[in-house]
């Protein structure tokens, strides 16, 4: 009798799984693709970006000059300008997920963006979090000096290409931590007073931004990193290179808009000087130029069109650009 009752309960508790296994199923599949829901589909240079609808109601309303996406525009424009072409094409297959004042699931829930990887739901992924500080950054009275989102795709290459284990970046760590070069690193639960000593990740997503574009104290600009951090900055040589181009030149800002009453003052004083263009820049924006002239050589026109139109727009002020516009005006005649 014992034996039967037994017998009796395994074979409910069966059938109750199994009748319940569509249903577990059905949430499981619902659970994989909530990611997209409430999300919108946009393609930005090449990247997959996943738009959240209040991001894209900031969008189509008229409270910022420099639209969200405009801001976007501007930032994947330099992840693509200073991060090696092999990298960027790997970084393509990373979906970015863009919300307007959400927060971080890491321990800094401060965080503007972060790199996700193997994330449950949606994956490797670069999520921006607080796409309002970014939008707001890229206004003409902000003077945005750094790409925000550089820090998290470094990351990403660090992952993708090293799985966090770049040897000369392991050793130049563990250097600048001996020398307590950037400080001490976290304990007993304190944070790191510079974020380079976090951990060996965290040093090489920000000795990349110092190296490429514009870091934070004490190593702001490559120049500090090489002088602080002798043995960080060989290795940055190593992964992106020695070459000045990879110093990126900020797209200009929209102009803000004078009231009546400040354009008569602007009138009364004298016309400003141009901006002096760097030796590094001027390198830069002639060195597209020959590679732009290859592409002439090889017939293809319309793709040099193309470039030649980059060129202009990112370097306005360069001695190449006036020869740029000379070029396609040659090629429109």
């Amino acid at each position: 009798m014992f034996r039967r009752s037994c017998v009796l309960v395994v074979l409910c508790s069966l059938l109750i799984y199994f009748s319940a296994s569509p249903t577990v199923f059905a949430q499981t599949k619902a659970k994989s693709n909530s990611p997209l829901a409430g999300f919108t589909l946009k393609k930005l240079h090449g990247f997959n970006v996943y738009v959240s609808d209040e991001v894209l109601k900031h969008q189509n309303s008229d409270e910022y000059e420099v639209k969200p996406l405009e801001a976007l525009d501007q930032e994947l424009q330099t992840i693509i300008q200073v991060m090696k072409a092999e990298y960027v094409v790997k970084l393509r297959r990373l979906p970015i997920f863009v919300e307007w004042d959400g927060s971080a699931k890491i321990a800094n829930d401060r965080a503007v963006a972060a790199y996700f990887p193997n994330d449950r739901e949606r994956g490797n992924n670069v999520s921006i979090v607080k796409m309002s500080y970014i939008t707001k950054v890229y206004q003409p009275d902000n003077p945005n000096e750094e790409c925000v989102i550089l820090h998290e795709f470094a990351h990403a290459v660090d992952h993708a290409i090293y799985n966090y284990q770049q040897p000369q970046i392991v050793k130049a760590y563990q250097v600048a931590m001996d020398r307590k070069l950037y400080g001490d690193p976290p304990s007993r639960g304190q944070p790191a007073k510079v974020y380079a000593a976090t951990s060996a990740r965290e040093y090489f997503a920000e000795l990349t931004c110092s190296y490429l574009d514009k870091g934070r104290k004490p190593i702001v600009t490559r120049e500090d990193l090489k002088t602080l951090d002798p043995e960080g900055y060989k290795a940055m040589e190593q992964i992106w290179g020695k070459n000045p181009e990879l110093f990126v030149m900020r797209p200009k800002k929209k102009a803000p808009v004078a009231t009546n009453k400040e354009t008569k003052t602007e009138a009364k004083r004298p016309a400003e000087k141009p901006p002096e263009v760097s030796a590094d820049t001027e390198k830069l924006a002639a060195n597209k130029l020959k590679a732009i002239q290859f592409i002439l050589d090889a017939g293809k026109q319309e793709a040099a069109k193309e470039k030649l139109d980059d060129l202009i727009k990112q370097f306005p002020m360069t001695e190449a650009a006036k020869k740029a516009a000379e070029i396609r005006k040659t090629l429109s005649d």
